[in-house]
């Protein structure tokens, strides 16, 4: 279930960034993001984390729900720039919290990583996205091996039963995985970027790589009972499998 809900994510996100981005690029008329910026966005993304682990269990809810609401409302405003579309999405992600409508939220929260991942890569070039997912799986290492805090937080998010990743139950091992919706941004922003500067097919084959590499790693890290592992390893190990012709071609030519 796991790599089939990535691969059509990344699907929905190839196909629907074109139009996405043109319409972001016309509202908001933003500038390329430098290196010293990127750099600058990921030390914040590693404070953030630790900063969550931090928040009390009874605080978590506001501030994660309110996050999202926010984040939602303008990035459905930058991508589809109508005022109902902005605020209707937001209300559902709160209706769908308090009625406990867990499938629903997860699909709000995922659609909302995806138009995040649409953002960014219009602002972004080829070799800032590098810089920047090396960067965050820094970032990643550091908070699941040394510090726990992407642990503690995905722990305490998943029991009060916030959007953080899609949880998928295993079998026949009992117990669940979980991949976060960061893994899903950077799994996206490697594929359109990918698209920006090969082409969609290109596009699709990193797709169909990063969903490979989960299929294959993740039972056998559930197998061998490895617990939390930084996904963002995954992600960018399947997006150079599946980059690895376009990459390759070129030099043999």
């Amino acid at each position: 279930m796991l790599p089939t809900v990535l691969f059509l994510s990344l699907l929905t996100a190839i196909y629907l960034y074109p139009r996405v981005s043109q319409n972001v690029k016309r509202f908001a008329q933003l500038e390329r993001l430098s290196a010293k910026q990127v750099v600058g966005i990921a030390l914040a993304v590693a404070l953030a984390v630790a900063v969550l682990a931090l928040i009390p269990t009874y605080l978590l809810p506001y501030v994660v729900i309110g996050s999202f609401c926010l984040s939602l409302g303008v990035l459905t405003y930058m991508a589809y720039p109508r005022v109902v579309a902005a605020l209707l999405l937001p209300l559902s992600v709160l209706a769908s919290y308090f009625i406990r409508a867990s499938v629903a939220l997860a699909f709000l929260a995922l659609l909302t990583s995806l138009l995040l991942s649409m953002v960014v890569s219009s602002m972004v070039r080829w070799r800032e996205t590098m810089l920047f997912v090396v960067l965050l799986i820094a970032v990643d290492v550091l908070h699941v091996f040394v510090t726990k805090s992407m642990v503690v937080y995905a722990e305490k998010a998943v029991a009060a039963g916030l959007p953080v990743g899609l949880v998928v139950p295993t079998f026949p091992a009992k117990g669940y995985v979980l991949l976060g919706l960061g893994d899903f941004l950077i799994a996206s922003l490697l594929c359109l970027q990918a698209m920006e500067r090969f082409g969609r097919r290109r596009a699709l084959q990193a797709a169909t790589g990063i969903s490979v590499a989960f299929a294959v790693s993740y039972p056998l890290l559930t197998w061998m009972e490895v617990g939390f592992f930084p996904a963002t390893i995954i992600v960018f190990a399947g997006f150079l499998l599946g980059l690895f012709p376009a990459i390759l071609t070129p030099r043999l030519s």
